[in-house]
């Protein structure tokens, strides 16, 4: 069915042809579906370069952008959908990567632990939306955890946050070398160290906070070891070799 945002197809209009305070104002609005369905549009916008394009270069990419502060988690998730979904095209890189958005990202993922971990995760996904963009990300490195964020041993929510985030960042591809390039590798060296000692000194504290970041810790080291080995088989097969 044809409605007021859709065109002949049924499918939402991309961003140049719908007029652009109509999304603006949806996007604010108190309803969670009303915000859903704008952020739709967007998304649809960005599967080409055009719709893209024009959405990165109006005031709705901003907006967008602010809405990763979202109570809503499935609002905040939709957003980040739609910035990684536009990272499939150049003008989707290039916008997300400016120095503009980053220093509003960066700024958004200092008000909590969760907000901060939804940055991450936008960066993720958006390093998955296409090989350029993952490139781009490990090269400018603003969007992903710093070493640093591992010494947040006041704050454990953060640094399984963080963990996390490492752990799923494994799979994109230059992702190991970006890690040993960074200083996180080494660092995660340093914590694995120190999560171990706290984790035993933790039987007798009964910390389940301090098990829970050695356990985390181990989860990286496996997702990186099952990561390299499916990496290795699949070079060998490429050049004739028997698993």
């Amino acid at each position: 069915m044809r409605t007021a945002g859709s065109d002949r197809s049924g499918r939402p209009r991309a961003v140049s042809h719908a007029p652009q305070t109509f999304l603006a104002a949806g996007l604010d609005h108190p309803a969670e579906q009303v915000r859903l369905l704008v952020l739709d549009v967007l998304q649809h916008a960005a599967a080409t370069e055009d719709g893209t394009r024009a959405w990165a270069a109006s005031p709705l990419y901003p907006a967008a952008v602010r809405h990763l502060l979202e109570p809503s988690a499935a609002v905040a998730a939709q957003v980040e959908r739609a910035l990684a979904a536009a990272c499939r095209h150049d003008a989707g890189r290039a916008r997300l990567l400016d120095n503009d958005t980053v220093a509003a990202l960066r700024q958004l993922a200092e008000r909590d632990a969760v907000v901060q971990f939804r940055v991450y995760s936008l960066a993720l996904a958006a390093a998955g939306a296409h090989p350029d963009a993952a490139a781009r990300i490990f090269a400018d490195g603003r969007l992903l955890p710093a070493p640093t964020a591992l010494d947040a041993v006041d704050d454990p929510l953060t640094q399984l946050n963080v963990l996390e985030t490492l752990e799923q960042l494994v799979v994109a591809p230059g992702a190991v070398a970006y890690l040993a390039q960074s200083g996180l590798a080494a660092r995660m060296h340093d914590l694995l160290r120190a999560a171990a000692a706290a984790a035993r000194q933790a039987e007798d504290a009964a910390d389940p906070i301090q098990n829970l970041v050695f356990a985390k810790v181990l989860s990286f080291y496996g997702a990186v070891c099952v990561c390299v080995c499916a990496r290795a088989r699949a070079k060998g097969r490429a050049v004739g070799w028997r698993s």
